[in-house]
């Protein structure tokens, strides 16, 4: 028998699981872990119609953040109006970077070298977002996330307009009080029907009220009310 078929025969006959350099960052569930503080990379999408609290959660989920290995030692706020808001400059000890555009995928700002949380605030993701802006949009949520030690936050008004790279790529949702019926695609693609849909956003009671669905591995709240109370669903026969 050669040398080479030698090392195959040693092979066992199942998929072979390789270490990923790049992924050495990840972070998982543990028992102990605060329900608020998110494995990291994570990809959230935020939404809700004005003053119901999308900032004030944003915060939250950043303060919690500090109960995992480490917290996140830089923030990269993208926002229209990156001059004028003054909410995240409460953060301390927090390298925080204010932009009024998406950085490309090889910016310095995504080195792989802190833990880094990108903020997408009140910034428009409309249909007109030219050729260079959608890759860069595209790159950060399929590449730099899971690669460049990037987790990412979207909050956003209209469920309409969130576009399809989040759809198909962000694992932690939080909805406030909306329409049912404006959600119920992205529901669908989260694996609930309209009658449960319906349901869950009867729960939230006040325009406060907040429903958390988290697709992350293995997560122990995998549907919550306010971010700390579990939800359990009564399943069919």
């Amino acid at each position: 028998m050669s040398k080479k078929s030698k090392i195959r025969a040693k092979l066992p006959k199942e998929m072979i699981i390789f270490d990923n350099p790049d992924k050495t960052f990840h972070e998982k569930w543990y028992s102990s872990r605060s329900p608020l503080d998110i494995p990291h990379p994570f990809r959230a999408v935020l939404l809700s119609v004005p003053n119901c609290g999308k900032t004030n959660t944003m915060m939250n989920i950043i303060l919690h953040a500090a109960d995992g290995k480490e917290p996140f030692m830089r923030i990269i706020l993208i926002h229209p109006d990156v001059e004028f808001t003054k909410e995240y400059d409460r953060l301390e000890d927090i390298n925080l970077i204010k932009l009024n555009t998406i950085p490309p995928p090889d910016s310095p700002y995504f080195d792989g070298k802190l833990k880094t949380l990108v903020v997408f605030d009140d910034y428009e993701f409309k249909h007109e977002l030219n050729k260079e802006t959608k890759h860069n949009l595209d790159r950060l949520l399929a590449y730099v996330s899971t690669h460049k030690n990037v987790s990412i936050i979207i909050a956003m008004q209209d469920p309409y307009n969130v576009f399809p790279s989040a759809r198909r790529m962000c694992n932690f949702w939080i909805m406030w009080k909306i329409d049912p019926m404006s959600v119920m695609d992205i529901m669908n693609k989260l694996g609930f029907d309209s009658k449960t849909t319906k349901e869950l956003f009867g729960l939230l009671k006040t325009q406060h009220d907040s429903l958390w669905i988290d697709k992350t591995k293995d997560s122990p709240h995998p549907l919550r009310l306010n971010g700390f109370t579990d939800i359990e669903i009564e399943k069919e026969d």
